[in-house]
């Protein structure tokens, strides 16, 4: 378990992380959210061990990372935004390389295979790095995190300048690898979030402000509810019908079809309200559904909040 506790990191006057907690059980995979500069890659880089908090303590594995540096280290698999890769070197070479230096058991070579084919670059393996495109590369960088079998893999805007196939096959590696290690990684693209993880913690201006899962993120603090509705009739006759219904704020009609959307307060159901009003003028209801709002409305409502407070 990774204990990440009390954590407060400054840079001058900027206080990049203000008394950050959590932790996160084994086999779990967690997001780190927040918008740029929120403290998603200080908080990475302390858990890494490559930065020195000013206060506070983290611990995997019962290891302290301040009082036992370098079996802490051995815990971790580490992925940064830009892949630590030597560009001359074959993928083969590269990993081999630093298999040494992790100081992993002989025969190395054995496990070099099981990385590769883990993240699916067997063929790679005497292919100069340069070579590769960006999303090999990240794939030959997810493989030297992987090599040793680490408790915990991080993985750092793991994403970034991957093209939309390329972020697919990656987040299918994310979630095959959280069947086997605790997995954190920062992003700030939510779809992500949805997609592969457990868990969700969100920085913003280096405090936690959420610590939740993707679905509950998204049903979380709505004072709105939204409902599609489709109907046939005269467009003003419908709207005027709808906006008299009392909690309706707000009526939208998309040109094209009879589509409206309705925003109305979440403790008060309307549904029942508009279902009557429409059936005494003869008017159908083809289809009247409540609308989940997306993981980004809510982080959107979440950040706004913390800005006004």
């Amino acid at each position: 378990m990774l204990m990440f506790s009390g954590i407060t990191k400054t840079y001058g006057d900027i206080r990049a992380l203000d008394d950050v907690s959590f932790s996160i059980p084994k086999g779990e995979v967690t997001g780190l959210l927040g918008l740029n500069g929120a403290g998603k890659s200080t908080a990475m880089n302390l858990i890494a061990g490559l930065l020195a908090s000013d206060a506070g303590t983290i611990r995997l594995g019962g290891l302290d990372a301040f009082d036992a540096p370098i079996e802490y280290r051995k815990k971790i698999g580490f992925l940064p935004e830009t892949p630590p890769l030597y560009l001359d070197l074959t993928v083969g070479e590269y990993l081999m390389t630093v298999a040494r230096l992790k100081r992993l058991p002989k025969p190395r070579e054995r496990e070099v295979l099981r990385v590769m084919a883990s993240t699916g670059i067997e063929h790679a393996k005497k292919r100069l790095i340069r070579s590769l495109s960006k999303g090999y590369r990240q794939r030959v960088g997810l493989a030297q995190a992987l090599l040793g079998t680490p408790e915990l893999l991080m993985l750092d805007e793991p994403t970034v300048g991957l093209d939309p196939s390329q972020v697919n096959e990656f987040r299918k590696l994310i979630r095959e690898q959280g069947a086997q290690h605790t997995v954190l990684f920062s992003s700030h693209i939510l779809s992500e979030v949805n997609a592969v993880c457990d868990r969700v913690l969100v920085l913003h201006r280096g405090k936690l402000v959420a610590d939740t899962t993707p679905i509950a993120l998204g049903a979380s603090g709505h004072e709105i509810r939204r409902f599609r509705l489709v109907t046939e009739g005269d467009k003003e006759t419908i709207r005027a019908l709808i906006t008299s219904v009392e909690g309706v704020l707000t009526v939208d009609y998309t040109d094209g079809a009879f589509v409206i959307e309705v925003e109305a307060f979440r403790d008060v159901d309307v549904r029942r309200r508009l279902f009557w009003e429409l059936s005494a003028h003869a008017l159908p209801i083809l289809e009247l559904t409540l609308l989940a709002d997306s993981l980004e409305d809510a982080f959107i409502r979440l950040v706004t909040a913390e800005e006004g407070k």
